[in-house]
């Protein structure tokens, strides 16, 4: 680093010089006013590679000089060398690297020939802001944050949508609140504003079930979660409730047994009752269904469904009453709508069969009857038996193969 001041130079005239100095002032000042400009594109095209980290300002320049051809001078003392900085810069232009190294300070600089000027700049004027801040409505929003961009001066609305803080007239405001976008507003060196801020419809405005009809997300307290049938699309699951799996957090869906037509058994934040139902309440479009095997919802096809809502905790209960101790699945299906007709056609195709590889070897009706005639036989001889051979047994030869009922339930079926 080089401290340098300015000194004071003595000049005698030479008439006889005059006008080749003239001549060479000339070429000075040409050179002088292009000056500038010629550093700087040679700045930005220097790149510079650093990694330091609890470094003093100081230290940083150093490194800086050693690798490159510029020397940096400080034109007055208020420049703080000893501040503690990090940078990690990978060939970044020279000045990116300086904006990085003095963001947040009062320094400035200036590159001239080879030389980088650091010095303190000058403070915008601070002026007294005052404004409103009001949604589209035109009523006031209370408690709306209102901060000076790049700094932590801010301050809130009161109760009438007003706010005043000290702020340089060049200077940007960020305006934000809950459920309403945020904006930044110029002050463009004026001292009274009227902002109006929208409201955040993306989040606020969608649409759940519950209950008997709909709500706003932005009116919901309770814990819920919600499937829409975009979401049950890509999933190839005749039930409905597979679909459901892993979708919702807290909520186990698992097989109930291994029974042929068998439900799934679904538990909202576990068992509630130890000897009652653990089964929670389906609802259908506002209708409460009930069955005796499974959960109801294997009756409706996935295609008909247009979103799926649980609620899981006990706010459940004021709508439903002890029904809803072990939550609530409320189920809202598709309907028309207005505007261009659609249609959606979708298919599911699936295929069942025993594997012969292990299957029982049954008799059939023939190799059957000649069994049971030779168990009475061997009775008769050996036991004593004194009834006789049924008339059905009597002549197996006459009975016919008969339906090889375990091949019957055992074939391939299409679902």
């Amino acid at each position: 680093m080089h401290f340098k001041q300015s000194r004071g130079m003595q000049t005698t005239h030479n008439s006889s010089l005059w006008p080749k100095m003239m001549r060479t002032g000339l070429c000075a000042f040409m050179l002088t006013a292009i000056q500038p400009q010629l550093s700087g594109l040679y700045a930005q095209n220097v790149t510079v590679t650093l990694s330091m980290r609890n470094a003093t300002v100081e230290q940083v320049l150093d490194q800086i000089e050693k690798k490159t051809d510029y020397t940096f001078v400080a034109s007055d003392r208020t420049v703080d060398l000893n501040r503690k900085v990090s940078l990690n810069v990978q060939s970044l232009s020279l000045e990116e690297t300086l904006k990085q190294l003095f963001a947040g300070t009062n320094v400035s600089y200036k590159i001239v020939n080879n030389q980088i000027i650091l010095s303190k700049a000058q403070a915008s004027q601070q002026k007294r802001i005052t404004g409103k801040v009001i949604d589209k409505n035109g009523e006031p929003i209370i408690g709306a944050n209102v901060v000076v961009k790049g700094t932590t001066n801010g301050t809130i609305t009161d109760i009438d949508g007003n706010f005043s803080l000290e702020a340089p007239g060049n200077a940007q405001l960020s305006i934000s609140f809950i459920g309403y976008e945020a904006q930044e507003v110029a002050i463009n060196n004026r001292s009274q504003l009227s902002i109006t801020l929208g409201e955040d419809s993306q989040a606020l405005d969608e649409v759940l079930v519950v209950a008997y009809g709909t709500q706003k997300v932005r009116s919901v307290t309770g814990a819920m979660g919600k499937l829409d049938a975009e979401e049950m699309a890509d999933i190839p699951v005749p039930n409905i409730a597979n679909k459901m799996q892993g979708k919702f957090a807290g909520v186990s869906i698992t097989q109930a047994n291994g029974e042929p037509n068998a439900g799934m058994a679904i538990r909202i934040r576990g068992a509630a009752s130890i000897n009652g139902g653990n089964a929670p309440l389906i609802v259908v479009d506002g209708f409460p269904i009930t069955t005796n095997n499974g959960t109801g919802l294997e009756q409706i096809s996935p295609e008909e469904i247009e979103n799926i809502t649980i609620l899981k905790d006990a706010a459940s209960a004021a709508l439903y009453g002890s029904r809803a101790a072990n939550g609530v699945i409320l189920v809202t299906t598709k309907s028309g709508k207005a505007g261009k007709t659609s249609v959606d056609f979708s298919a599911y195709l699936g295929a069942a069969q025993v594997s012969k590889r292990g299957r029982p070897d049954v008799m059939n009706a023939q190799e059957f009857a000649q069994f049971k005639k030779e168990y009475y036989e061997d009775a008769a001889k050996y036991e004593g038996y004194t009834g006789g051979v049924p008339e059905c047994y009597q002549n197996p030869s006459a009975v016919q193969d008969g339906t090889d009922w375990l091949s019957m339930a055992a074939t391939k079926h299409f679902a």
